[in-house]
């Protein structure tokens, strides 16, 4: 048993679980939250701002309540909700089994897991009580200055104090380096976001971090940090062939110190290929899964990777397109120009309804183009989205067009030739290659 005591008005328990070689073992949550029959319990899987619900849950009447979960790597962060919380309580734990825990505002009365779990919270419970104690003596010494009442003996007392648990504190410290945690303590302060006087130096992308502890490697935090640094290091370039370059750099700069850990390296080339296939950086999406995708599936999320990539396999520059047929339409790949736009959209998706403007002023006029606007929603949604359209454009129908195309997202965009053949695949309507 451990005993826990944090401070706080109101609580979410974040529930950080290590699942040594991602085991897919069955795993549970035992809860007891006190004096809170029938509340609404949500397990999510935590990704930073977004926490996606994974299974929800009501106390009994007594308060207690149970999750039963296969763990896979998309969930190497869980987070346990309930209530109206709007402040946070923590509970970070690395957990390899199962756990349970007695929730009573304002503490965790009652916690257990095994050894690694019970070892990291007495760690963070310690850091905590100390780092608790600081900042109070802190404020009690700003007031004690700030109030003339106060005899420099007693300001010098609570100095003395102050010094004694601040030794203490790094004493603490001291000895967490001898520990296990050490390596995982030390990865942690080096994976912090990068430093805007450094940041433009894509080279020191991962320098000075030390990837050893079995621990970091199996948490969300290496995918996380690709996440933070990706997104900032898109932004700095000002034109797509310089974004495309910086991209593959940081690709290659990416795996070097994960290469023997097929599982997070596949979490991350999932993330790198939604990312670049967004972009419309096609050939970066290619090179991904030739020189990084492991060999044999390592999470839960492969097969729908392996689907996303022959859908962007099959939908290549210089592939041609399905026909456009179905029942009610029999367009076929005899296309009329020599430049043609498919564009496939919902009258129900926000960005559709939003561009639909643009769309139609960019294409109106253009001499030598023709543009294909299919609906995946029923002809009803659709024509009051459209009423009116240009001469130069054809309004179809078909979910089932949508289903050849392999659109998994709108809108979507191919320029093709007469023949149907994929010129481009942009990402919005201003990049098209105008006649």
């Amino acid at each position: 048993m451990n005993s826990i005591r944090i401070y706080v008005l109101s609580a979410i328990i974040l529930l950080v679980f290590n699942f040594s070689g991602f085991a897919q073992n069955s795993n549970s949550v035992h809860g007891k939250i006190v004096d809170s029959p029938n509340t609404l319990v949500y397990l999510k899987a935590y990704y930073g701002y977004q926490s996606p619900v994974v299974d929800s849950v009501k106390t009994d009447r007594h308060g207690r309540f149970t999750f039963n979960y296969t763990p896979s790597y998309s969930e190497g962060m869980m987070r346990v909700t309930w209530g109206n919380a709007e402040d946070n309580l923590f509970l970070d734990i690395a957990v390899e089994d199962s756990i349970s825990f007695i929730w009573k505002n304002p503490e965790i009365v009652e916690f257990k897991a095994g050894k690694k779990s019970q070892a990291f919270n007495r760690l963070l419970e310690e850091t905590s009580i100390l780092r608790e104690k600081l900042e109070l003596l802190d404020e009690v010494l700003d007031y004690f200055e700030d109030d003339k009442k106060f005899s420099k003996q007693t300001i010098k007392r609570w100095q003395n104090t102050r010094r004694e648990i601040s030794k203490s504190y790094a004493d603490f410290y001291r000895e967490v380096g001898k520990s296990p945690f050490a390596e995982f303590g030390k990865a942690l302060q080096q994976l912090e976001p990068p430093k805007p006087q450094f940041s433009r130096n894509i080279d020191n992308f991962w320098q000075g971090a030390e990837f050893n502890h079995p621990i970091l490697l199996h948490w969300n935090l290496i995918p996380q940090k690709v996440r933070e640094y990706f997104n900032y290091f898109i932004d700095i370039p000002n034109t797509p062939q310089e974004a495309e370059s910086i991209a593959k750099r940081f690709t290659d700069l990416s795996f070097v110190p994960i290469l023997n850990n097929p599982p997070v390296r596949e979490n991350i080339v999932s993330f790198l290929v939604e990312g670049f296939e967004s972009m419309g950086m096609s050939s970066l999406v290619m090179y991904l899964e030739e020189n990084y995708l492991p060999e044999e599936g390592c999470t839960d999320e492969r097969p729908a990777l392996e689907e996303r990539l022959r859908r962007i396999r099959a939908f290549q520059p210089g592939k041609r397109v399905p026909p456009l047929s179905d029942e009610n339409i029999n367009i076929g790949l005899s296309f009329p120009n020599e430049r043609n736009i498919i564009i496939f959209f919902s009258p129900y998706c926000p960005h559709c309804v939003e561009s639909l403007p643009t769309w139609l002023s960019y294409t109106r006029n253009a001499k030598d183009l023709h543009v294909y606007a299919i609906s995946i929603e029923d002809e009803d949604a659709t024509r009051k989205a459209l009423p009116q359209i240009p001469e130069n454009w054809t309004l179809i129908t078909s979910p089932k067009l949508a289903d050849d195309y392999m659109i998994y997202s709108t809108p979507s965009y191919f320029v093709v030739s007469k023949d149907g053949t994929i010129l481009q695949r942009p990402v919005n309507i201003t990049d098209v290659d105008m006649p």
